[in-house]
């Protein structure tokens, strides 16, 4: 070691005490948690009915949500160009906590205008999210398919969230029909030997079509009513069912999601844009005025500065002979009637008036 530099740390030995404060830190960040949902609690308690009063006012502004949305930070990420006449057709979002004892469930509403809305057969498309926790293994949001009812030659998904929820719910038809006395085991061993191959191939269709359409840009936004996460194996109560037989199913079709952190989103929406619609809305408008008067302010400098251009664009054009400026400009009148009179003289009579 050279003379000057630091000594090497000493080397502490873990003891007993480290592995307890650990232990006691891990106890602790529960009982934040569950502070954090008390006070979720009595802020969705307070704040429901301001919403309820909100709603109706906010649907009276033409235009409010679309541009509540586009002013929202990232979100355009999820449009794409064939999505925007939809989203201008917005006139309501909702944000629902069906759930008292656990505030974290949620529905998203997302309502359309009756007149102009040209893709969906209903008015208001409903999605759910339940948050379920797998203790010391996982925690988050799960959902199910929505089935978005497209008009005809509408589908700006191009029959993805069809697929998706066509085959979630035969799953889901399946295992309810195990349920009602089939056998469990029998069910299962003829689901799965009944046909293999198909399910591959049909695996390797799904796979290979995600593929081809990422090649050829981003899905739409409207996928995301598809999206289900780890959820795939919940039912309609939102209860993983079968966990253990389900496992390994549950993290192979994690991956065939059409959006991507779908629960991202979901929290984006519910979390922030629903509750700072306001803010958003307010911000873009002041912004587009300030944008206005600024562009007011430079039309005007720009105006100017080119009257002082031309100005001095003649006054040039006149030094050199070039056009015909001199006859149109009154101002440019020569008053001596001396042929003789020099070119300074001229010069100097111009500039005095």
């Amino acid at each position: 070691m050279s003379e000057g530099s630091s000594p090497a740390p000493e080397l502490v030995s873990v003891g007993s005490k480290p592995f307890e404060a650990f232990g006691a830190l891990g106890d602790l960040e529960l009982e934040f948690e569950k502070a954090e949902v008390e006070v979720l609690k009595y802020q969705i308690k307070t704040t429901t009915p301001l919403y309820e009063r909100r709603n109706p006012l906010t649907s009276q502004i033409p235009g409010f949500w679309p541009t509540v949305l586009e002013a929202t930070p990232d979100f355009d990420q999820h449009v794409t160009p064939k999505d925007v006449p939809a989203f201008a057709t917005i006139t309501s979002v909702n944000i629902i906590r069906p759930n008292p004892e656990e505030p974290r469930d949620f529905i998203i509403e997302i309502g359309f205008d009756k007149e102009k809305n040209q893709w969906f057969e209903d008015e208001v498309l409903r999605k759910q999210f339940w948050w379920r926790n797998v203790e010391g293994v996982w925690s988050g949001l799960v959902s199910e398919p929505v089935e978005v009812r497209w008009k005809s030659n509408k589908d700006l998904s191009d029959g993805e969230t069809r697929r998706v929820y066509e085959e979630w719910k035969a799953k889901k038809d399946e295992k309810e029909g195990k349920g009602k006395g089939k056998g469990k085991g029998k069910g299962k061993a003829t689901a799965t030997n009944k046909g293999k191959g198909k399910e591959t191939k049909s695996e390797e269709k799904k796979k290979l079509s995600l593929e081809e359409r990422l090649k050829g840009g981003q899905p739409s936004f409207f996928t995301w009513f598809a999206w289900v996460g780890k959820g795939t194996e919940y039912g309609v109560d939102g209860k993983l069912e079968d966990e253990e037989e389900d496992e390994d199913e549950d993290e192979d079709e994690e991956g065939h999601d059409l959006f991507n952190h779908g629960d991202d989103l979901a929290s984006t929406i519910a979390d922030d844009i629903y509750p700072n619609a306001i803010k958003y809305f307010l911000e873009t408008v002041t912004d587009d005025g300030a944008m206005d008067s600024d562009m007011s302010v430079s039309d005007l400098d720009s105006e100017e500065g080119d009257e002082e251009d031309g100005e001095e664009d003649e006054e040039d054009s006149e030094d050199d002979g070039i056009g015909s400026s001199r006859a149109k400009r009154p101002d440019a009148t020569v008053e001596s009637e001396d042929d003789d009179e020099d070119e300074g003289n001229k010069r100097r009579k111009r500039v005095k008036k």
